[in-house]
C-alpha cells in the first residue's frame, strides 16, 4: 500500500541516517516492492491514449517512486560487506527487483545490466554455506527467481531480435525451471519451452522446433486435462 510504502521508507530514512546501511537497503527493497504492488492496473481502452488518465499519472508515479527505492536501496547495499549474510541474501533480490522495474519503463540495457548482476549474486548467493542449510521449499523461491532472470533476459533479446542470446537465456531458464517442481514453476517451463521452439523455428532448426513445441504442447495437455490453449 501506499501508506506501507511511506513508512518503510521513513524507517529506511531513519536506519540510514543511524549508519545503519544495510538495515537501510532492505527497507528501501521492501519499499520499492510497496510501490509496486500499490500500483493501479490501467483501465480498459487506456493504452495509446494521447492524454493521460488519473489512473495512468499515478501508475507513472508510483513506478518513479519504485525505482528510486531500488536504486538507493542498491547503492547503500553496493557500500556494505560483500560477504555478509545479509548482504549475500539481499542482493539477487534487489538486483532483480530493479532490473524488472527498469524494463518496464522500456530500459532495456539497464535492465540486462541488472539481470546480470542478479544472476551472479544467485549464484554466490547458492554457495555460500548457509544457504545449503536451508530446506528445499526454502530454496526454491530463490531458485524460481534466479530461473525467471535468464526468462527476462530472453524476453529482452526477443524484442531485439537477438536470436542467439534469446535461445541461450531460454535454454538456462529451461535448466532451472527443470529442478523445481510445483505449478507456477511448470507454466513457466511449459512457456519457455515454446518461446525457444519459436526461436528455433526462426534459427532455421526445425527439428528442435518440433521437440520444444511438442513438449511444451504436452505439458499443457497435462495441466489442463487434455485441452491445449497455447
Amino acid at each position: 500500500s501506499v501508506e506501507g510504502a511511506g513508512c518503510l521508507r521513513e524507517a529506511a530514512g531513519a536506519a540510514e541516517k543511524d549508519g545503519d546501511r544495510l538495515t537501510a537497503a532492505e527497507l528501501y527493497n521492501q519499499e520499492g516492492i510497496c510501490w509496486y504492488g500499490a500500483s493501479p492496473a490501467p483501465e480498459e481502452g487506456e493504452e495509446g491514449d494521447r492524454e493521460e488518465s488519473g489512473p495512468q499519472r499515478l501508475e507513472l508515479l508510483y513506478a518513479s517512486n519504485e525505482r528510486v527505492a531500488f536504486e538507493k536501496g542498491l547503492e547503500l547495499m553496493e557500500s556494505c560487506d560483500g560477504d555478509d549474510r545479509r548482504t549475500i541474501d539481499l542482493a539477487p533480490s534487489l538486483c532483480s527487483n530493479l532490473g524488472e522495474c527498469y524494463a518496464r519503463s522500456d530500459d532495456f540495457d539497464q535492465a540486462v545490466v541488472c539481470y546480470h548482476h542478479a544472476v551472479a549474486d544467485f549464484e554466490k548467493l547458492f554457495a555460500a554455506p548457509f544457504f545449503a542449510e536451508k530446506s528445499r521449499k526454502e530454496q526454491e523461491p530463490y531458485v524460481f527467481q534466479y530461473g525467471m532472470c535468464f526468462k527476462a533476459l530472453a524476453d529482452i533479446y526477443n524484442e531485439r531480435d537477438d536470436n542467439p542470446a534469446c535461445l541461450e537465456a531460454l535454454t538456462k531458464a529451461i535448466a532451472v525451471f527443470e529442478r523445481l517442481d510445483n505449478k507456477a514453476v511448470q507454466n513457466e517451463l511449459a512457456a519457455c519451452l515454446n518461446a525457444r521452439g519459436v526461436v528455433h523455428f526462426r534459427m532455421g532448426e526445425f527439428r528442435e522446433n518440433v521437440e520444444d513445441a511438442t513438449r511444451a504442447i504436452d505439458m499443457k495437455k497435462n495441466e489442463d486435462g487434455g485441452e491445449v490453449n497455447m
